[in-house]
């Protein structure tokens, strides 16, 4: 998509690498990242004290640039078979895909601009043997159920139209 721009709390020499490579610098403020920079500022927990919490905000704020930059420039959606197909294994969903081709023809035809709502969990830390990863522990969040429940009302809430 040309690349998406991201404002960063934090200054920070990323801990991983870009697409050409190398390590990178990530400035307090508006930074343009290429999708290797993305990628890796997203990935980013070293530099934060707040670690896997701070990770999960840069990844929403990456998923918001992208999300408004596709949104918002009619030749990218334009392009929308070539964008599904290339982001086909990045995520998984129930939706069928004529749903999706759906929403993005209605997008191309109002142009309106979205509302992103996040939310997250709390909870303790433990290590664990997980799914992805049983043969070794792994750091993991036993999310409250206080804040499951408020996560499920929230969801409910934006499918009901609310």
């Amino acid at each position: 998509v040309g690349g998406v721009d991201v404002y960063s709390n934090y200054s920070f020499r990323s801990s991983h690498l870009n697409s050409q490579g190398k390590h990178f610098y990530i400035k307090k403020g508006m930074n343009h990242f290429d999708g290797g920079e993305a990628l890796a500022y997203s990935r980013e927990r070293y530099a934060y004290s707040a670690g896997d919490r701070q990770r999960v905000k840069n990844q929403q704020q990456v998923l918001e640039a992208i999300i408004k930059k596709i949104s918002t420039n009619k030749s990218i959606l334009l392009k929308y078979d070539e964008l599904l197909s290339s982001f086909s294994s990045l995520y998984r969903t129930d939706i069928p895909n004529s749903v999706i081709k759906d929403y993005i023809k209605m997008q191309i035809d109002d142009m309106s601009s979205w509302t992103i709502k996040t939310q997250s969990l709390d909870g303790s830390g433990t290590y664990s043997r997980t799914y992805t990863a049983p043969d070794h522990e792994q750091y993991v969040m036993i999310p409250y159920e206080s804040t499951i429940k408020s996560a499920r009302s929230r969801i409910n809430s934006v499918m009901n139209g609310k």
